[in-house]
């Protein structure tokens, strides 16, 4: 049987703005890259999805170790 205190959780950090069109998640196999996820409607359709790097969280002040 495993040990399952010693895995370590996949998000670190997430934060998702009232609308659910921003979100802010940082992942534990990349620790200190805090990103913005941006999405409106289908990106595969007529919307569109974007990502940037940012030094926190523009809902809680969160920051990267």
């Amino acid at each position: 049987m495993e040990n399952y205190e010693e895995i370590i959780s996949p998000i670190q950090h997430e934060c998702t703005s009232k609308d659910y069109t921003w979100k802010c998640v940082e992942y534990a196999w990349q620790i200190r890259r805090l990103r913005l996820q941006i999405q409106s409607g289908d990106p595969y359709e007529d919307g569109y999805s974007a990502e940037i790097d940012v030094k926190f969280c523009p809902f809680c002040g969160y920051k990267t170790i």
